[in-house]
């Protein structure tokens, strides 16, 4: 079903970086927006009606939520740092329940909840995630060994559960970090140190490579450290910039496979979700639609993953490792914003 303009919309989260942003783009478009989170604005809007309160009191969500004819489902706690894994499960997990077991209780015709990608289970696990093929599709398999990947693959199998038991459609968005691209911190960097060192490392041999990639991870606060020294573009140590280079690279790999996502592109995605007059449950990858430098995707391919073999299709220049073809076919994703444009 098509929620257009004019119709009511509770977005949980509201308040969160992502949340503040969806609520502004949906409030310009047309849509009464009713905003739930349990912490208060940092800013209110004229047309937006505010209330604060907790995913996880069912009755009080089921009351606030009257009304709306769709939900976008934002609140969660979003990386594994921010609480225990008990913690997680409770609001990740849990409170996604309830989002939809209210929805369904009230009448809602459709959600759009935040996934991530890392419903793969590539960044945090504890064991290794072997890439099956690229690009990355949403039939590529996950693998995962942490509860916070976790929780968001099962708040996909609950979004599934609900349209397989009530008919509720959904739209699942995989999100990679998301961030303002004009003040992201590898536009500041000297490109020609970025190319320097993808070359020392695709001049190294591939067991030695691969030493120095699961080093980063292994030595995790020592890299930290190095960051704390201040930004890599203005670091004076040499050998410690290159380091520090080296592992931001790295780092980006593993989590999002150099894949971003500009706030504004993210509240794009969620309302393209929203005019989509498709039935169903969908997890999407919702990613920016280039690698932010000049360094062709399928370079950094071979050197981040040599094992990799299989390629469903050719990657062309600084196309994404991430495909975002389902989201273009299905909802008219198209971002609008991306590194290379600054």
């Amino acid at each position: 079903m098509i929620i257009s303009s004019g119709m009511k919309v509770f977005v949980t989260g509201a308040s969160g970086r992502i949340g503040k942003v969806v609520v502004k783009k949906l409030a310009s478009s047309g849509y009464r927006v009713k905003s739930f989170d349990r912490a208060e604005p940092e800013q209110t809007l004229p047309d937006v009606e505010y209330a604060n309160g907790d995913i996880n009191d069912f009755n009080f969500l089921l009351g606030h939520m009257k009304g709306a004819d769709a939900v976008v489902h934002l609140a969660a706690l979003p990386s594994p740092d921010r609480g225990t894994s008990q913690e997680i499960f409770r609001i990740n997990v849990l409170g996604t329940f309830n989002v939809f077991r209210t929805a369904v209780e009230n009448g809602v015709k459709k959600i759009v909840q935040a996934s991530s990608i890392n419903a793969l289970g590539s960044a945090y696990g504890i064991k290794k995630f072997n890439v099956s093929y690229f690009p990355i599709d949403e039939e590529h398999p996950s693998s995962i060994t942490d509860p916070y990947s976790l929780s968001k693959k099962m708040d996909e199998d609950i979004a599934d559960y609900f349209w397989r038991r009530e008919s509720l459609s959904s739209f699942s968005l995989r999100f990679p970090g998301v961030m303002d691209t004009a003040t992201f911190q590898f536009r500041h960097m000297d490109k020609d140190l970025i190319m320097r060192a993808i070359a020392e490392l695709e001049e190294t041999g591939v067991e030695e490579r691969m030493k120095q990639i699961d080093e980063v991870f292994n030595d995790m606060d020592s890299v930290i450290q190095g960051w704390k020294q201040g930004k890599i573009s203005e670091m004076k140590d040499p050998v410690l910039q290159m380091k520090m280079i080296k592992a931001r690279i790295i780092l980006w790999a593993r989590k999002n496979f150099w894949t971003y996502l500009d706030y504004n592109d993210s509240a794009l995605s969620v309302l393209k979700s929203l005019q989509a007059d498709v039935k169903g449950s969908h997890p999407l990858f919702v990613n920016s639609d280039n690698y932010g430098t000049d360094i062709d995707t399928m370079r950094l391919v071979k050197v981040f993953f040599p094992e990799v073999k299989e390629f469903k299709r050719e990657i062309k220049g600084t196309e994404p490792a991430v495909s975002i073809d389902k989201a273009v076919k299905m909802i008219g994703f198209k971002p609008e914003f991306n590194i290379r444009k600054f």
